[in-house]
């Protein structure tokens, strides 16, 4: 979800110079977030806190489920340490601006053979016409946002798009896309640099008995709709491509996920960092990509991330010091100092379990 809760924070405020407040935040918009946090520990709500109110958002994101979650749970105390931190900050004096940050580099004192997971792209319920155009990073960040789950056919011109994804395989791996469900008819390619590699026609109703789970008629609109419920896998080889998937189809396939396998380079640690800046003060969220509400339904922790840094740009060239804030507690933890050259100012991480929040201020 901070995938792309983060960068429709930065857009919209890039593109409306107005202040942006996510009203409206959750895993899931018909299903209270408790179903997913059992223990309820709150791993969303904290994200959503300070990944929104560091990325230039005018506070937290909302959530949704305010009554019978956060209330039931009690999970007051992610505001609180949010509110510790913001106190310290003067919001109101010169403006506050996106910080220019460095993708995270590893530290290593010698060079390590790389190995390579897979890196999966949710898609979103949305039906009208979303972004199309999206980049996905050999460190597996992502941006355009979240694919449009519906991919629609010919029916549907005033709101079809063919997402395209702009990709750059270190090595030979897979491109794939799960497919839930088929209204009436669709017909899905797959384009590698403009060329079909891959095509297969998707039948609901009697005719296309043998292929999908199971098979309903909706008498009220009069077709046909399956559950498909499988995964389709491309090959890719190495190298930079552009990847398009097409319904020429009548009606639409509902895509679940997209998944690019053996795609992130483990060389490239996993972790986010988002943060504003104002003058030469800067103010910093770094997260563990893992710290997430999934990995914690799936009950697994998350893998601890050791020996990385990033560049920050655009500071005045001296002396500045570092307060590195607990965010489930909301103190500080330690004071270091670090030096900002030729306007680049580098933090080491020795190590990041889940998240961190980072004042930044000239000696």
């Amino acid at each position: 979800l901070m995938g792309r809760l983060l960068p429709n924070i930065r857009k919209k405020v890039a593109r409306y110079k107005k202040p942006c407040f996510v009203a409206e935040f959750g895993i899931d918009n018909s299903k209270n977030d408790l179903v997913y946090d059992k223990k309820g520990e709150g791993i969303n709500l904290h994200n959503g806190l300070w990944g929104a109110a560091l990325s230039g958002a005018m506070g937290g994101a909302a959530n949704w489920w305010w009554d019978d979650y956060i209330d039931d749970e009690n999970l007051y105390h992610h505001y609180t340490a949010l509110s510790r931190f913001s106190s310290t900050v003067n919001w109101t004096k010169g403006e506050w601006t996106r910080l220019k940050i460095s993708r995270a580099i590893k530290r290593r004192k010698k060079a390590q053979k790389s190995t390579f997971s897979d890196v999966v792209l949710p898609c979103d319920g949305d039906w009208g016409n979303m972004t199309h155009k999206f980049r996905v990073k050999p460190n597996g960040e992502a941006s355009g946002g979240a694919v449009n789950t519906y991919l629609h056919g010919t029916s549907k011109s005033h709101v079809r798009v063919e997402p395209e994804f702009r990709v750059n395989y270190l090595k030979p791996g897979k491109f794939s896309f799960y497919v839930s469900m088929v209204s009436q008819r669709a017909k899905v390619q797959v384009l590698i640099d403009g060329k079909v590699v891959w095509e297969k026609y998707m039948p609901a109703g009697p005719d296309g008995k043998g292929q999908w789970k199971s098979n309903e008629w909706k008498k009220e609109w009069k077709i046909w709709q399956a559950v498909y419920e499988q995964e389709f896998s491309v090959d890719v080889p190495a190298g930079k491509h552009t990847i398009k998937l097409r319904n020429i189809g009548f009606d639409w396939a509902k895509l679940e996920k997209i998944t690019l396998k053996k795609y992130k380079d483990s060389n490239y640690p996993d972790v986010r960092a988002t943060g504003i800046k104002n003058g030469d003060q800067a103010l910093v969220w770094v997260q563990n990509r893992g710290s997430n509400w999934y990995t914690a339904y799936k009950g697994k922790s998350p893998l601890l991330q050791k020996d990385f840094y990033f560049v920050f740009s655009g500071f005045t060239d001296g002396d500045y010091i570092l307060e590195w804030w607990d965010t489930w507690k909301g103190e500080i933890k330690k004071k270091t100092r670090t030096m900002a050259k030729n306007g680049k100012l580098p933090i080491t991480f020795s190590e990041l379990k889940k998240d961190v929040a980072i004042k930044i201020y000239k000696k």
